[in-house]
C-alpha cells in the first residue's frame, strides 16, 4: 500500500513504528522484572505471563497498523 507513494507516506509509517517501539521500550524493564518475581515462584507462571504479553503486545501492533492503514486510504 505504501509503495506508491513511498514518499507521501513514509513519514506517517516511520511516526507510527516509533510510537509502536517507544512503547514496547518503556514498558520492556517493568515487564521483565515482573516475569523475574514470577519466575522465581513459579516458572510456568512466567513463561503464561510473557506469553500472554508477547500475545497482547503483537495484537496491538496489527491493529495499530490496520487502523493506520484504514485511515490512510
Amino acid at each position: 500500500m505504501v509503495y506508491p507513494r513511498y514518499d507521501l507516506m513514509i513519514g506517517d509509517v516511520r511516526a507510527t513504528q516509533n510510537e509502536l517501539e517507544t512503547t514496547f521500550n518503556e514498558a520492556q524493564e517493568g515487564i521483565e522484572a515482573a516475569a523475574v518475581k514470577l519466575y522465581e515462584k513459579n516458572p510456568e507462571t512466567a513463561v503464561k505471563f510473557l506469553t500472554n504479553y508477547t500475545d497482547m503486545t503483537a495484537q496491538s501492533t496489527f491493529d495499530t497498523w490496520k487502523r493506520w492503514a484504514n485511515l490512510s486510504l
